[in-house]
């Protein structure tokens, strides 16, 4: 059986070697998520693709009943998906045979109370989440998270967004340095203007240096004073 997903998205797992496809499945009124592993081999520009089976396909799309926005492949072979599927609510993690982390969805609790659009993975193995939540599990959480690689919150980097951001995540990446790049539809972070685009510090405090502009530098006044004019 051949299935086609709407709003796809492809990625390439070089430590697995394997391709993971992401979208919605047409003809269901609930457009049920797809997470398929396809093997890739070839050379450049002539790669082929062999799906799993369509039993393999068929279980894995059914564990999800909502869109797929987000993809985060993660070094030991596990996928987290977020986007609008529920329950699990709007994030999930995948081990490498496409069956569900049983650990990562108890340690998530409730999860979001609204779709998330963004991950990323910081370099302590840390999922960085983004979207349209105010809330993970019971707990106040304004548009951007930090899991612990357990699934579990990050209490510690939560405290430090404050209020967070007043609007969407959209994307987020993670600098070499540590730092977090974020954007979205946002025009404040815990009530500093940041619009569309912000840095975070690892802790989730704001890099108020990003997007400062650059101090004027004023030469020195080296005219002469004018000689004193005599009088009368």
């Amino acid at each position: 059986m051949t299935v086609i997903a709407k709003k796809a998205s492809l990625l390439f797992v070089p430590w697995i070697g394997m391709l993971l496809l992401t979208g919605c499945l047409p003809g269901s009124s609930k457009n049920a998520g797809l997470s398929s592993s396809l093997s890739a081999t070839g050379t450049a520009g002539a790669t082929t693709m062999a799906s799993s089976s369509p039993q393999d396909t068929e279980s894995t799309a059914s564990l999800l009943n909502g869109s797929v926005r987000a993809i985060l492949a993660q070094p030991d072979g596990k996928t987290v998906l977020g986007g609008d599927f529920h329950p699990p609510n709007h994030v999930a993690r995948l081990n490498s045979d496409g069956s569900m982390d049983a650990e990562f969805e108890q340690n998530i609790g409730f999860a979001f109370n609204a779709p998330v659009h963004a991950l990323a993975l910081d370099a302590d193995g840390g999922i960085l989440a983004g979207g349209d939540f105010s809330d993970f599990s019971g707990m106040f959480a304004s548009r951007i998270v930090r899991l612990n690689p357990d699934g579990t919150l990050d209490n510690d980097f939560r405290m430090n967004l404050g209020q967070g951001f007043n609007d969407k995540v959209s994307s987020i990446a993670v600098q070499g340095d540590g730092k977090i790049l974020v954007a979205g539809n946002f025009t404040e972070f815990n009530g500093v203007a940041a619009v569309r685009i912000a840095r975070l510090n690892e802790d989730g405090t704001l890099d108020s240096s990003y997007g400062a502009p650059a101090a004027s530098h004023v030469p020195p006044d080296t005219t002469p004073p004018a000689a004193p004019r005599s009088g009368k």
